[in-house]
């Protein structure tokens, strides 16, 4: 199903297609996010409409796509939304770095605070919101644009996209993740403890 994150009637249109589709919605993984101009730009010369472009993609309309799932969730007393966060929005970048500019930070911080007010706002309610942090994850398309070793080196660490993959079936299928319901959990950190992945990280 097609679907562009800068244009409401496109997002919903997808959202709605899927529970037609398929009747219901067990969990909703929002890991889409907007990539283009403003992203990466300093403060002082961010233009505005970029700012616009990002909240949009990064923040509104997985608000919209909330909007449209979760009621039937709760009619049901059953499922779980797992918003894909980023440290870009809980620290500052390295200096000198450009690794994150303010636009996409502040988009990524404003989708922290989703799951936290959910499970404030539907408490009991049998649903289970989460934030998950992958950390530093190692692309195709960050290989091809030759980015894999420079953020590397600047972040730390890395996982290829099984990683967090695991992560989100754990919270998906396993009655332990309840203690991280309206929490931000870090997908690598957990992978490891838990074992999720097998060979990684490499001994």
């Amino acid at each position: 199903v097609p679907m562009d994150l800068l244009d409401r009637e496109s997002t919903r249109a997808a959202a709605r297609a899927a529970l037609a589709a398929f009747g219901r919605i067990d969990r909703l993984v929002n890991n889409a996010i907007y990539q283009g101009p403003g992203v990466l730009d300093a403060l002082l010369t961010l233009d505005l409409a970029h700012v616009d472009r990002v909240l949009l993609g990064n923040v509104t309309h997985q608000l919209l796509i909330v909007q449209e799932v979760l009621p039937q969730m709760l009619a049901r007393r059953s499922g779980a939304i797992v918003n894909l966060v980023s440290a870009a929005g809980m620290s500052d970048p390295p200096p000198g770095s450009g690794a994150w500019g303010f636009a996409y930070g502040a988009s990524k911080a404003a989708l922290i605070r989703m799951a936290g007010v959910l499970a404030a706002e539907h408490a009991g309610a049998g649903v289970s919101f989460f934030n998950l942090e992958p950390g530093l994850v190692l692309t195709e398309s960050m290989r091809e644009q030759g980015l894999t070793e420079a953020l590397v080196e600047q972040v730390g660490g890395g996982a290829p996209p099984e990683v967090p993959a695991a992560v989100i079936a754990w919270l998906a299928t396993s009655p332990d993740a309840a203690k991280w319901h309206a929490k931000t959990l870090h997908a690598q950190r957990l992978c490891k403890e838990l074992g999720l992945v097998a060979g990684w990280p490499a001994a």
